[in-house]
């Protein structure tokens, strides 16, 4: 009798579990998930590619920056840890509130909120270095799309059969994984960059997941570009870890390595460099044969005339945490490239550590405003 009371009393314990788990998934509730994200993740809160999140989703993606990690964001805050399938027949009819569209020729990401005959509403971040609720997309914009995500358990009611070969296509791939096609990395495309000629880039180095050894390369056109390593201001937590090695281009980590961020590839682009579009790849974490795992591909617009933008100070066309670093370095090294205007953020005519703190300060989602 007793061990019958306890059963019960465990069933009665996990009923309300039960029954939240069985709870429809609904595109209401799915909205309603993500728009109680709203507090958090703020109209106008600055979200740039310097921002990264892992999802939950699995399937192709570990994560993203910039406008897809903010759209991982609302996904997993909708759908949980329900896997993610990648569909590349854009289906209008199909899509639903939490649905992930890939847009401007594969460059940018957003996620649906609302859905109408003629067109949808979304939010995204990374738009103007910022994130942004409530832009529509007419039904055209949307059909134009490179492919989009979703995580409904069930095909789109519009059309059952279309949806089993997408939701195949990462089944279907399995060969490549194989060795030796294992030996290609798992790339991820990157918002674009603006620069100019005779100005630097700042890519990101980041360690995804807790490893014991790391290494960090990066792959670009000599002719134009010369890369470098950045660790200033990291360089205390390097030197706590076992060992490093700084060869060339490559930054080499062993021992007991957090996830986190490292510092960065800084990149000259040369006074004589074409304008047009150019694409830099850096790769992080091998296995143990040193095949690259993942590889981040960043687009550069390399243009004469680009606009003031106040805390640019690098002048890649968004404002990041690099801004700060390019401030601190170029009050020590004075011959470094830099945009005085644009690094002078407080209209004082003077570029200082004030400037650099409120960057930082922009940077971290305070209520800082660039002038």
């Amino acid at each position: 009798m007793k061990r019958m009371l306890s059963v019960l009393l465990i069933a009665v314990l996990l009923l309300p579990a039960l029954c939240a788990g069985a709870e429809t998934l609904t595109e209401d509730t799915v909205r309603a998930r993500m728009l109680a994200m709203k507090d958090e993740y703020y109209e106008g809160r600055p979200w740039t590619n310097a921002n990264f999140y892992a999802w939950n989703g699995g399937g192709w993606y570990y994560g993203g920056y910039g406008c897809v990690g903010f759209a991982f964001i609302l996904s997993d805050a909708a759908f949980g840890s329900l896997p993610s399938r990648y569909i590349e027949t854009i289906d209008y009819g199909a899509l639903r509130a939490g649905d992930i569209l890939r847009i401007n020729n594969d460059s940018h990401s957003v996620i649906i909120l609302e859905k109408y005959d003629d067109h949808v509403v979304i939010a995204e971040g990374n738009f103007n270095s910022s994130i942004h609720w409530g832009r529509t997309l007419t039904k055209q914009q949307v059909l134009a799309a490179d492919y989009y995500v979703t995580r409904y358990p069930d095909s789109p009611a519009s059309d059952p059969t279309t949806e089993e070969p997408a939701t195949e296509a990462p089944v279907t791939e399995a060969p490549a994984t194989e060795a030796p096609a294992i030996r290609e990395p798992f790339y991820w495309r990157n918002d674009l960059t603006l620069a100019h000629p005779g100005s630097f880039v700042y890519l990101p180095l980041y360690n995804y997941e807790d490893s014991d050894y790391i290494r960090w390369t990066i792959e670009c056109d000599p002719a134009y570009f010369s890369p470098s390593l950045d660790l200033e201001g990291f360089e205390e937590i390097i030197h706590a870890l076992d060992a490093q090695a700084v060869i060339d281009d490559t930054l080499q980590l062993t021992g007991e390595i957090p996830e986190g961020f490292y510092g960065f590839f800084c990149v000259w682009i040369d006074p004589e460099t074409p304008e047009g579009e150019y694409e830099l790849y850096t790769y992080n974490l091998c296995d143990a044969e040193g095949n690259w795992l993942f590889a981040d591909i960043w687009p550069v617009i390399v243009a004469k005339d680009t606009p003031r933008i106040p805390g640019d100070a690098d002048m890649d066309g968004i404002v990041t945490i690099g801004d700060a670093w390019l401030i601190l370095r170029w009050l020590s090294e004075p011959d470094c490239d830099i945009s005085l205007s644009s690094a002078d953020v407080n209209g004082d005519d003077t570029v200082d550590q004030t400037d650099a703190m409120l960057i930082l300060q922009y940077d971290c989602g305070w209520d800082v405003v660039l002038r």
